[in-house]
């Protein structure tokens, strides 16, 4: 009787373990790169796109336009970035 218990709950603790493998499997192989798309009102503003992780900057942009980014760094990292867009206009006289 007790050796079925230990199976009963070895069974279990075996199909735990495949979700908890499986499920956190996704998030690393679905890394790679995503292509964003970036507007701004007005348009043609300068944007640069800056990692947060390290401070590099990724990306100079005009709008509208899309870039490609880095999903992540690491197995269990996601990519941080920070959008500083400017638009400048000279006075109407």
């Amino acid at each position: 009787m007790q050796s079925k218990a230990v199976i009963w709950w070895l069974k279990i603790f075996s199909i735990c373990l495949f979700v908890v493998m499986f499920s956190s499997c996704a998030s690393i192989i679905k890394g790679g790169t995503q292509v964003m798309n970036v507007k701004t009102d007005p348009s043609q503003a300068n944007c640069v796109i800056s990692n947060l992780r390290n401070g590099n900057e990724v990306s100079h942009i005009t709008t509208p336009s899309a870039t490609v980014l880095q999903r992540g760094t690491g197995y269990f990292e996601k990519g941080q970035y920070k959008i500083d867009c400017v638009k400048y206009t000279l006075p109407v006289l």
